[in-house]
């Protein structure tokens, strides 16, 4: 294994700067989906004598959906370096003179630890007999794909502007945003109806704030473009049925809990303090309430607010095939 490259768990994005920081004459990069603030971050890391070829893919509705940027090609083209398209890439590879990695971390701030939360890759490094396969590959891609000009992307940005440009798109973090141990995502929109707002170009109603409360959620919950009302909403409770608090909620609010008592069982799980903690139980009920709602039911009485999961009674009249 080479000095100083390492497997990345837990910070895929160290190991993609380091080989970026290494490259003596010449850099690749290779991914499907590569957002413009983290091409950056990697730019920034390159000998300006280092030349540099990205290559990547460019679909309209993964355009639509935030998951890549057109706004790559004025970076790269301002650095005299060269954009390949390969429309059937998946591959995710960085290469320099005399090292590489290749995993599965796309060139995006949730896929290289820089953004909360971030997603669960890994990257190896390439050796001996592997890094000359990965060699060979890489020059095959660059030399076979569409080379991008100015054409080629104004064409790209009229087709996507025509056809209601980005939908959402993942906020660009600062170096200090995300913490060592991130928790899993949790909502941060507090209305749900400022999500959908957003979501399906309503948003000129809703706050700064609000805005990018509703961005942030639409990106960790990888929701695609263009999805129906009755989709979005089946989406959003299929995420929230997967989340691990909702599914500590559902065990232990078979029976009504007051809301003191649901806040406890929030602050264990998060380790917060009461009134960040209670916050987000708020937020977490009206997600629930509204995206789950033959789920969940809300009872208020004279002291309390209560919060009650129904959804094994709704199962449980579903008949067993024996």
């Amino acid at each position: 294994m080479p000095p100083g490259v390492e497997l990345a768990v837990d910070s895929p994005g160290d190991a993609i700067l380091r080989v970026a920081r290494r490259a003596e004459s010449r850099l690749f990069l290779v991914a499907p989906f590569i957002k413009a603030h983290a091409l950056v971050r990697i730019l920034e890391e390159v000998a300006p004598t280092v030349s540099t070829t990205v290559v990547t893919r460019w679909h309209l509705m993964e355009l639509m959906a935030g998951v890549c940027d057109l706004q790559i090609w004025p970076i790269i083209s301002e650095r005299r370096d060269d954009l390949v398209l390969q429309p059937r890439l998946h591959a995710k590879i960085a290469l320099s003179d005399s090292e590489a990695i290749a995993g599965s971390a796309n060139i995006t701030g949730a896929a290289l630890g820089w953004t909360s939360p971030p997603n669960e890759e890994v990257i190896l490094p390439a050796f001996g007999e592997y890094l000359r396969e990965l060699e060979s590959m890489v020059k095959r891609l660059a030399d076979t794909g569409v080379l991008v000009d100015d054409d080629i992307y104004n064409e790209f940005y009229a087709q996507l502007d025509k056809a209601g440009g980005v939908i959402h798109s993942e906020p660009e973090p600062s170096m200090d945003d995300v913490p060592e141990n991130a928790t899993p995502w949790m909502p941060a929109t507090r209305d749900p109806a400022d999500l959908e707002a957003l979501y399906f170009g309503n948003h000129h109603r809703l706050t700064e704030s609000a805005t990018q409360a509703a961005a942030s959620d639409l990106v960790a919950l990888e929701i695609p473009p263009l999805l129906t009302s009755d989709l979005f909403h089946a989406h959003l409770s299929m995420q929230l049925l997967l989340h691990p608090l909702v599914r500590k909620l559902e065990r232990e609010l078979a029976t009504p809990r007051r809301f003191g008592e649901v806040l406890q069982i929030v602050r264990r799980w998060s380790g917060e303090a009461r009134e960040p903690a209670a916050e987000r139980l708020q937020t977490l009920m009206r997600w629930l309430l509204h995206f789950q709602a033959d789920r969940w039911q809300y009872q208020k009485t004279r002291y309390s607010e209560c919060l009650v999961f129904v959804g094994q009674k709704a199962t449980s009249a579903i008949p067993s095939i024996d």
